[in-house]
């Protein structure tokens, strides 16, 4: 048997030379020796200078003479895997150009002089001596090019605050080891340099998971601390998609300390409940009459309304259990979700009691038989998209006041029409980004003089006789959408206005004076822009007008 592993390697050894083996790129061949073909290598006075990755798995035993590494000289990446070196033998520390160092499982314990190997290894990225018993380790702090390490039991029983200085590491993997109590200085540090610790499976004590638990809750960042295994196996029967360390993460990110835990995770079974509770008695509440029409419903009618209840029940459900799609337009640093649906439903969208702040977008598409929604919309209170499509709602949702973080409201074809008290009921949406309120009966234009994000303004087709007032004062307003109104006069500070317009505004279908033709006109021959007015692009015997282009402004 050794004789036939001797032979085989010596095989893969020639093949290697010959460069008849595959290469890991066009530019690095590799050479990984199997389990099967590791045990005693030889002392070769070849060089295989062409070898830019060595890769050797054991079973335990030693490799004999660690000079076989001499042979390799130009190596960028090293990976000795189970077997037993004791050290870091020379031959690896002398490699002038290695980035990528990797000896776990091989009954490592440094000295003064590895350490101090290690130490002038300035090329190296990577380091991995999980499963050693160490016993010393490096001062990282001589290592600032190494930006990914792992110790993972090693026997340690602190953290190297070094290891998170700057510049910031990618990843320090220090699980598994007899760290019990963290220094102060962590807690201090930002989670750019926090981030990439991981501490799981270490006996951290109650107040240090408490300190964890308030730092998480500040930062975001856990270190992959672990809750207890009760406490997490209830937030994966509350939340079935978590993973362990998903489950421990959001553990870690509630209101608290670890005390706190349990009634918390108590309370978010009762609201669980109480939502599928209260979706069920909605999903069986039809209605016996059209909310429009006002007409009896037969009764196949109201055998479909049920059933989309059932689907829209179903939909909430999931979307509580953090299970519905991820929202990836969100402008927060944490995964968010969605709820997103085209199910008609007759009459109100449901009474909730449950918090869904974890979800940001919501787009609901009815058929013109939904007439209230506000009973939904106020669990959701963290809402940065909010889309509402043929409804029935008469007016703007009360519930759209709670909703500071909204930066997109879209409902079209929603039956909505503002008052005088109503018309400022966007006022403090100060994070609104994109509002489009087309085919709806408006009467009134909303007041946006004080939403100064606003970049994206849609009125076509709402019954207005005027422009928003103050529009063409917002600087950052850039697509405008006034078509198919009742409007008159455009505002004589459109020629005052900073707004740099994008071809597609348009002002078309409205009843304009001549007074707001001549300014349009004007705007026109300044800008090139139009607004969808073939009139404003000609003077008032029809002559095609010249547009100026004006040089650049110098920075």
């Amino acid at each position: 048997m050794e004789g036939n592993r001797r032979n085989a390697l010596k095989v893969l050894l020639e093949k290697s030379w010959r460069r008849e083996l595959p290469q890991d790129t066009q530019v690095v061949h590799t050479l990984d020796i199997p389990q099967s073909l590791a045990g005693e290598v030889p002392t070769l006075s070849a060089r295989f200078k062409h070898i830019g990755s060595l890769t050797i798995k054991g079973s335990g035993s030693p490799m004999g003479s660690t000079a076989f590494i001499d042979s390799f000289p130009a190596l960028t990446i090293l990976d000795i895997e189970n077997v037993l070196l004791e050290d870091i033998p020379p031959s690896v520390i002398n490699l002038p150009e290695l980035e990528i160092l990797g000896l776990p499982r091989c009954s490592i314990a440094l000295n003064r002089a590895s350490l101090e190997g290690l130490h002038g290894m300035s090329s190296l990225k990577y380091l991995n001596l999980d499963h050693n018993p160490l016993g010393q380790i490096p001062d990282f702090s001589r290592l600032p090019g190494l930006s990914h390490i792992s110790l993972k039991d090693t026997g340690l029983k602190e953290i190297p605050l070094e290891l998170l200085g700057n510049p910031p590491r990618q990843t320090v993997n220090l699980s598994e080891n007899a760290i019990e109590q963290l220094p102060a200085e962590l807690f201090a540090l930002p989670s750019s340099l926090t981030s990439p610790l991981d501490l799981s499976a270490n006996p951290l004590t109650p107040p240090t998971l408490d300190l964890i638990k308030t730092y998480c809750q500040r930062t975001g960042e856990s270190f992959a601390a672990q809750a207890s295994a009760e406490q997490r196996l209830r937030t994966q029967q509350l939340y079935p998609t978590f993973l362990e360390a998903e489950a421990d993460r959001f553990i870690f990110r509630l209101p608290g300390d670890m005390a706190a835990v349990d009634p918390t995770l108590t309370r978010l079974e009762a609201e669980y409940e109480q939502l599928g509770n209260d979706l069920q008695l909605w999903v069986q509440a039809v209605p016996d009459r059209h909310p429009i029409l006002d007409v009896p419903l037969d009764e196949q009618t109201r055998a479909l309304d049920q059933l989309s209840r059932q689907n829209f029940k179903t939909l909430l459900e999931q979307a509580w259990r953090r299970e519905s799609a991820l929202d990836e337009e969100s402008l927060g640093d944490e995964p968010s979700h969605m709820v997103h649906t085209d199910t008609p439903i007759l009459g109100d969208l449901p009474q909730l009691n449950a918090n869904f702040n974890h979800v940001t977008s919501f787009e609901l598409i009815g058929n013109g038989t939904t007439t209230g929604v506000d009973g939904t919309l106020r669990s959701f209170k963290h809402l940065q998209s909010l889309t509402l499509t043929k409804c029935s709602l008469g007016t703007l949702p009360e519930s759209i006041q709670y909703m500071p973080k909204l930066s997109t409201l879209a409902m079209e074809e929603c039956a909505i029409r503002l008052t005088p008290d109503t018309r400022g009921a966007l006022a403090h949406l100060n994070q609104l980004d994109f509002l489009d309120l087309s085919n709806n009966p408006l009467g009134l234009a909303p007041d946006i003089s004080s939403l100064h994000q606003l970049a994206s303004l849609h009125l076509r087709n709402a019954a207005l006789s005027e422009a928003p007032e103050g529009v063409f004062r917002v600087d950052g307003l850039h697509t405008l959408d006034l078509s198919n109104n009742g409007i008159r006069e455009i505002p004589a500070d459109l020629l005052d206005s900073r707004t740099v317009f994008n071809q597609d505004c348009d002002l078309s279908l409205n009843p304009l004076s001549p007074a707001s033709l001549a300014r349009l006109r004007q705007y026109y021959q300044r800008t090139g822009i139009d607004f969808q007015v073939a009139a404003a692009t000609v003077d008032a015997q029809g002559t095609p007008l010249v547009v100026a282009h004006p040089e650049p402004e110098e920075d």
